[in-house]
């Protein structure tokens, strides 16, 4: 029988097992299939009675996994190969179980596998997989551990307790003073890329456009008019093929003002982790929270210039920018082109800029009018691959086909052939706006490739030769993309939700729920906190406010739990134990044994034997003592009240006769 238990103990260890390491399957496929494999040959073997590995088959297959795990991660030390060794192992151990003793360690085992999905994963579905997971396990644990406790008490005990320490602990979250940064920063272990590299060389942003994967969201106040592009880098120096930013030590970033309390943001960033240094911002950040770097001439960072390996939350306010004249190293920097390269695209630029007796605004104009009339088409199918010499030349005068990155190097090449300054921004233009939160995502293949030329007066001006092309000319992949993306003045009508059709409704309720999961649990630090202390009429209260009003309702809520415990502990007492108690202590002051094994027969002998003059009144007492215990009653409560009325009884007598003598 005990056999029989066993074995459908494994089994059901095993299954939930299982269902702990389904979310590894995208992350970790090889070691996920190799832990599938090790766990169903351990359930086919308790099925079918197969052997088990032997000692030296054990340490083959320990080599084997270790061997699996660096061919997949390259590098010993990191939070993957970690993971993935907790995962390979637990999986082997499970070759091993035969005992409850082992049984119970590959619960625990399984605790830890559950959790790492946190490190891996923070979408909104994983909340309840966590809650499934853990209380499977703990089910199993239990029924291991005490098999013959009842697991529908134990699961009622568990929903009361749970309901009850739910909205606690919502509490806490919510109105406990917050850190500037969220609570939760774990590292992202997933290989997220930016939508661009640290160099602008064609055929980059080529790659992510059937990526729709999250880059970040954005919250806007609704008094500031964003545009539709996300600065990311600054690329001013190019060697013939390819744009790189401005060589610049970490100490030339002027850190931002910090956003006042009471401030409002112009917007707020929920971003991804993507592996890169670089943040995005609209166009001239002048305040930030928390701490972030900016140098103009590059990009934003954060205060300690590293990457970004976990979700970051941060906030911009934006303003106009000031003129400020060009600096010498500045122009002769946005105006150099290589001593040779595209020799026919340098010819035609001079030729078209004399012509316009070398008006900037004019010869922007023959730029567009030429892209615009000619025929030029936007497409991610190009003749041009690789590094060619003369590679732009090629692409303006012969093929005509390209994207972002051909036309924007190429009228950069055009200006500065001239002497306008001009510099190549990458970043992502666009986005999808949800009206019915009122937030906008940006993806991967919003990713984009502009530039900026010098006009002086007014600094420097954005300028996207993409804009120029013909509508007709697009790639239609490419143009039922854009079609997809919100019109640009998405901003102009914050509740445009209103207005949508049922079904297009319903999918951005759905898509709310994860991005309100995301801006409320895992973004949730003092800024999201001041929001939600405004929406429900505290806007006043500082962190030093909300300490002082927890501390006091902690006070307050111990109080009244406090009393609320002696209540019941007074309503439960049990009088005729108390009652009993009292008459031990007065027997104990008379000089009365009154530890066991001394029974109230034999402490009512000493008693009489010590004080003679009470023999009447404790053989009365005594007697009428052994009457109500061998009396049987139907009334429990009626039996325990006459004995309650003796004990009392018996009590006032000694004191009474005490104090007479």
């Amino acid at each position: 029988m005990q056999a029989d238990n066993n074995k459908g103990n494994i089994k059901s260890v095993l299954i939930v097992m299982l269902f702990c390491y389904v979310p590894h399957i995208t992350d970790l496929p090889v070691v996920f299939t190799f832990v599938i494999i090790t766990v169903l040959y351990r359930l086919v073997a308790q099925r079918f009675h197969l052997p088990l590995p032997n000692i030296w088959l054990r340490l083959f297959l320990i080599l084997f996994s270790l061997g699996l795990l660096y061919w997949q991660y390259r590098i010993l030390q990191s939070s993957g190969f970690y993971i993935g060794c907790l995962l390979v192992f637990a999986a082997l151990k499970s070759l091993e179980v035969h005992t409850i003793r082992d049984l119970r360690v590959l619960v625990l085992c399984n605790f830890y596998v559950v959790l790492t999905v946190l490190l891996l994963h923070q979408e909104l579905w994983i909340f309840p997989y966590i809650i499934l997971g853990v209380l499977a396990n703990l089910a199993l644990m239990v029924k291991l551990t005490a098999p013959q406790v009842d697991l529908k008490v134990t699961s009622k005990h568990f929903i009361k307790h749970f309901l009850i320490a739910l909205p606690i602990s919502l509490l806490l979250f919510y109105l406990f003073p917050r850190f500037t940064h969220p609570l939760w920063r774990v590292p992202a272990l997933s290989q997220t890329k930016v939508g661009f590299n640290e160099e602008m060389t064609i055929g980059n942003l080529s790659e992510v456009f059937n990526d729709d994967s999250n880059v970040m969201r954005v919250v806007f106040d609704k008094k500031f008019k964003p545009t539709l592009y996300w600065r990311g880098l600054v690329l001013s120096q190019f060697n013939g093929w390819s744009w790189k930013p401005a060589n610049r030590e970490a100490s030339q970033f002027a850190s931002l003002k910090l956003i006042e309390p009471g401030t409002p943001a112009s917007y707020e960033i929920m971003l991804d982790p993507h592996q890169k240094k670089w943040l995005f911002y609209q166009d001239n950040p002048v305040a930030a929270k928390p701490n972030l770097l900016f140098l103009p001439d590059v990009g934003l960072v954060q205060q300690n210039n590293s990457p970004v390996y976990y979700r970051l939350n941060y906030s911009l306010v934006d303003k106009l920018p000031t003129y400020k004249p060009i600096t010498d190293e500045a122009r002769k920097q946005n105006t150099y082109l290589p001593p040779r390269g595209n020799p026919k695209l340098r010819a035609w630029a001079k030729q078209q800029f004399a012509a316009v007796k070398q008006n900037q605004q004019a010869m922007i104009a023959v730029i567009a009018r030429r892209v615009y009339q000619e025929n030029y088409w936007y497409s991610l199918v190009t003749a041009n691959t690789g590094i060619q010499a003369n590679l732009m030349d090629r692409f303006w005068f012969e093929t005509k086909r390209g994207y972002c990155e051909y036309y924007t190097g190429a009228v950069a090449i055009i200006l500065r052939a001239v002497g306008i300054p001009a510099r190549v921004i990458v970043g992502y233009r666009g986005g999808k706006w949800n009206p019915v939160a009122q937030y906008l995502t940006v993806q991967q293949n919003d990713a984009h490739a502009w530039l900026e030329y010098w006009q002086e007066g007014l600094g420097w001006q954005r300028l996207d030769p993409v804009s120029f092309i013909n509508p007709k000319r697009i790639d239609p992949t490419i143009h039922q993309k854009q079609a997809e993306e919100t019109a640009e003045g998405w901003f102009n009508n914050w509740n445009q939700g209103s207005n949508l059709p049922w079904l297009a409704r319903i999918s951005f309720m759905l898509e709310s729920v994860q991005f309100f999961w995301e801006r409320w649990l895992l973004f949730y630090n003092q800024d999201t906190q001041r929001a939600l202390l405004q929406k429900i009429g505290l806007e006043k209260w500082d962190q030093t406010n909300l300490l002082q009003s927890f501390i006091g309702v902690l006070l307050v809520i111990l109080a009244l739990a406090g009393a609320w415990y002696l209540i019941r502990q007074w309503r439960e007492r049990d009088a005729l134990l108390e009652e009993y108690h009292h008459l031990q202590h007065e027997l104990a002051l008379l000089g009365i044994e009154t530890q066991p094994p001394a029974t109230l027969a034999k402490q009512l002998q000493d008693l009489e034997a010590k004080y003679p003059q009470l023999k009447e009144l404790l053989c009365s007492y005594m007697h009428q003592y052994e009457q109500l215990r061998l009396h049987h009653t139907d009334s429990k409560a009626e039996h325990r009240e006459d004995i309650l009325k003796m004990f009392r009884a018996l009590r006032a007598q000694i004191k009474t006769y005490l104090h007479d003598t």
